[in-house]
This record gives C-alpha cells, structure tokens and sequence, in this order.
C-alpha cells in the first residue's frame, strides 16, 4: 500500500475533512447568493493535496466513499448558514463508476438535517 492511499484510509477512517464555505456573490446587488462547500482535512498529520487525496480516492475505487463524506460533512455544518442561500456542493463525476454509488443519498440526508432540495446547487 502505498503512502497516499494509506493516508487516504486514515482520512476516512477518522472521518478528517471539515467544510469551508466559500461565499459566491451575485454581482447585480453584491449580497452573497450562496456558499461553495469546500473540503479541508482536518488533521495536519495527515496532510495531502486535495487534488491527489481525489486522484487516489478513485485509483483504489474509493471515490463514492470520499465523495459521501464530503457531502454528509457539507451538509451537515451546512444548517448553521443563514436560511434560504444556495448551497453549491461540487461533484466528482467519476463516482458513478465507483462500485458503491447509491442514488437517492443526499436527498436521505437533506431531510435528516431539514434542509430543502431548493437550495442544493451541484
């Protein structure tokens, strides 16, 4: 096993990501619009460029793992933003190759947190 996939395995093991938000402004009136959900790690022991922590997540068929953590941890720090702005959640389309794909995930979890569908942005 190789050194980033082992970091990867600790990665989702400990659950290590935390979301960022990044505020999207419209430019018509300058208020925010919305947030892009950004994943970070969280420990700096385990630290990897994101673009490789995907990279690898889909070389060892872990895309749909990486991937739903991601979203469930956007999600849920998600019901602190205030009511009504858009949540733009960004998507790795390789995870419909992943063997672990499920459809109907995010809308199980929208309800669980009492968010709408309305305000979901891929």
């Amino acid at each position: 096993m190789d050194n980033k996939q082992q970091l990867l395995n600790r990665i989702l093991e400990g659950r290590y990501l935390t979301p960022v938000f990044q505020p999207i402004v419209s430019l018509v009136d300058g208020k925010t619009y919305g947030y892009e959900a950004l994943s970070r790690i969280s420990q700096k022991e385990l630290e990897m460029n994101i673009e490789e922590m995907f990279q690898t997540a889909f070389k060892h068929n872990k895309s749909w793992e990486l991937e739903t953590l991601c979203r469930v941890k956007a999600l849920e720090h998600s019901i602190h933003m205030e009511r009504g702005k858009k949540l733009f959640l960004n998507v790795n389309c390789n995870i419909i190759y992943d063997n672990a794909f499920r459809e109907g995930f995010t809308k199980a979890y929208l309800q669980k947190f009492g968010l709408s569908s309305n305000d979901i942005i891929f």
